[in-house]
């Protein structure tokens, strides 16, 4: 897995694109406790535009990638798509966005609490929203995976491990990386 710097993150071509970012911020609380109680990332989002990710905070939306620079990043590609898959993702990830979904507290709470199907049927956390973007273009059965989980489904989904970007002065080691080490560190 190679080393990435936000800015490599930022140019990764449209060709290659969509891709799935994970995330942990050492310095966010909230980041701190999922991190702590699923060992391992505590957000994953969209990169669907060079530059741009569409992620789940208190709505689905869009915004800069360059607002995670505080967050260690794990960014998975997959390159056996084609041209047509990656639109049909784009489409079905702008089709989320435009429709402004708000985030799913219970089902966070549910995971806190080991009940997993603990949740508000229409709304998702993170990790659900991509999830279930692969759920509807693959038909894939319903689930409520925790960011850590979904890491997990991605080489089954034939994704792709593309790199990892760790901010400077950041404390956190490599262990967050799925199952590599970063190449240069």
């Amino acid at each position: 897995m190679k080393k990435l710097t936000l800015f490599s993150i930022a140019v990764i071509q449209e060709r290659d694109l969509p891709a799935v970012a994970f995330t942990y911020d050492p310095g966010n609380w909230f980041s701190r406790l999922i991190h702590h109680r699923t060992g391992g990332p505590s957000h994953v989002m969209w990169l669907h535009k060079p530059g741009r990710c569409a992620t789940q905070g208190f709505t689905f939306h869009e915004e800069p990638i360059f607002r995670h620079e505080k967050s260690l990043i794990e960014v998975w590609t997959f390159p056996t798509w084609t041209e047509r898959d990656r639109e049909r993702y784009r489409e079905e990830i702008q089709r989320q966005i435009e429709r402004h979904g708000l985030y799913d507290f219970l089902g966070v709470l549910g995971h806190a609490l080991w009940i997993p199907i603990l949740n508000i049927p229409f709304l998702d956390y993170c990790s659900e929203q991509v999830y279930n973007t692969f759920r509807r273009l693959e038909n894939l059965p319903r689930k409520h995976p925790t960011p850590a989980e979904f890491r997990d489904m991605l080489p089954f989904l034939q994704g792709d491990l593309y790199g990892g970007y760790i901010p400077h002065g950041c404390k956190a080691g490599s262990d967050f990386f799925w199952n590599h080490k970063l190449q240069g560190v």
